[in-house]
């Protein structure tokens, strides 16, 4: 399953920007209930994710302005709301967005999704920019160092990368050159100055003074004579703007050695294992939150539309990926009985994913989801009972590859008349001529008959 990592100050960021104004008519802790949201999106997709979070370590000073070290106000809800949906989350003793340079470069997650195009300058393999899902939709931007690497156009390693941060203006700008005019030439030229630049971080002061002094000498000599043609002509005023102290020694180091963990510690961490989401939890936590969380009805109907769809989805998992089996709270009664009311009723192919619509009853999960709500439901006429006795059927949308790679043999039937039969390692739709099948359990196997 593709495990990714979240910078999760950019998503605080995002969900504090459109409440900046009018806050009071914005409900009950708007920035929290976006967040839910945004995780409860995540949870209903086949994927783990790791939420960084930016340490004590990081620098003072970033894009010009002076960092406040201090937590984030929204950082102890957030973690809260991400653990209950059974993510995990890191505090990095630096910068979020190293960390996850980091964890990608060790294997630990299969991708960083930013909008910080600076984490390939620290080592990132694949950076996923985060999407709009009012304009993208399942429609996600990509980018991986192997390609930007071997692109004829663009050809940018590590060490390009670096310069282009240094001298476009990354996180931590250099005060003294110009970041605005001619971009792209500082940018192919960069393909002939970066040599040793990476490494050079790491040498001792007086070594690395006289290192930048030659380093600094063969840029001008470059802008102004380009010996090869690459840079079209020569930019004699552009190698006059480079001042005696660019690069600054300290955002030099602050980019080739950042604050992190050890690659040890990450490894001993164990990222993307199995963590419980908790259904109760996740109640009582949005009944604190948030305004409808106060009302069961209203939260049940929340439930049912942003959550149960990944519950589902994650039960499902759980029978063909053995380290998901213990990935919840539920007890084997209920799992048992939500799966065995899934009925197939529609398939469709999404942005080239084929999807089947399940038809599930979540009654079983409505006492469990309400179990621990400190006042919620309180009276004789609103308990778990009535909600349960007036639960109708769900409809979701679920990939067709979870289905199919069910571990557990299983059968799940179709009143349109399609039966998907499942096994280990094969899977099989077959058309059926007669509608009405059910799902029943006997001697410890789901079998499917016709009634």
């Amino acid at each position: 399953m593709p495990a990714q990592s979240v910078c999760d100050s950019v998503w605080l960021a995002k969900c504090q920007k459109p409440f900046m104004y009018a806050h009071a008519s914005a409900g009950q802790n708007p920035e929290l209930r976006t967040l839910f949201y945004r995780l409860a999106r995540l949870f209903s997709l086949p994927l783990t994710a790791v939420f960084v979070f930016d340490g004590p370590n990081r620098p003072s000073i970033k894009r010009g302005k002076k960092v406040i070290k201090a937590q984030h106000w929204l950082t102890a809800g957030a973690m809260r709301l991400i653990g209950d949906f059974g993510f995990q989350w890191h505090l990095a003793p630096g910068e979020a967005e190293v960390e996850l340079a980091l964890m990608n470069q060790l294997g630990l997650i299969d991708a960083i999704m930013t909008d910080d195009g600076d984490a390939f300058a620290f080592g990132a393999e694949t950076v996923i920019r985060n999407p709009s899902v009012k304009f993208d939709h399942d429609t996600v931007m990509v980018y991986t160092y192997s390609a930007l690497a071997s692109h004829p156009d663009v050809k940018l390693t590590r060490g390009g990368m670096l310069l282009m941060a240094l001298l476009s203006g990354g996180d931590y700008p250099e005060s003294n050159t110009d970041s605005s005019s001619e971009w792209t030439t500082r940018l192919r030229a960069s393909h002939f100055t970066w040599t040793g630049l990476l490494r050079a971080g790491n040498r001792l002061m007086p070594l690395l003074r006289l290192f930048l002094h030659g380093w600094r000498n063969n840029l001008r000599w470059l802008l102004c004579s380009d010996p090869n043609g690459y840079l079209g002509r020569r930019h004699v005023a552009l190698a006059s703007t480079i001042p005696d102290t660019f690069p600054t020694v300290d955002i030099l180091r602050a980019y080739v050695y950042p604050a992190t963990s050890s690659p040890e510690a990450l490894l001993d961490v164990g990222f993307c294992g199995a963590i419980s989401f908790d259904l109760a939890r996740l109640a009582r936590t949005c009944e604190q939150y948030f305004t409808w969380g106060d009302n069961v009805t209203n939260l049940l109907k929340k439930f049912e539309k942003m959550v149960w769809p990944g519950v589902v989805l994650r039960l499902l998992m759980a029978e063909c990926v053995i380290t998901l089996e213990r990935a919840h709270q539920l007890h084997e009664e209920v799992v048992a009985s939500l799966l065995d009311s899934i009925k197939i009723s529609q398939s469709r192919i999404k942005s080239g994913v084929s999807e089947f619509k399940l038809q599930v009853l979540p009654t079983p999960l409505i006492p469990t989801t309400l179990s621990e709500l400190l006042g919620g439901f309180l009276g004789s006429n609103n308990q778990p009972a009535d909600h349960v006795a007036a639960a109708v059927m769900s409809k979701y949308w679920i990939p067709s590859c979870v289905l199919a790679q069910a571990r557990q043999p299983r059968s799940l039937a179709a009143s349109s008349g399609t039966i998907i039969s499942h096994s280990p390692l094969h899977s099989s739709v077959d058309g059926a001529t007669n509608a009405g099948y059910t799902n029943y359990r006997q001697s410890g196997q789901r079998k499917t008959r016709r009634q």
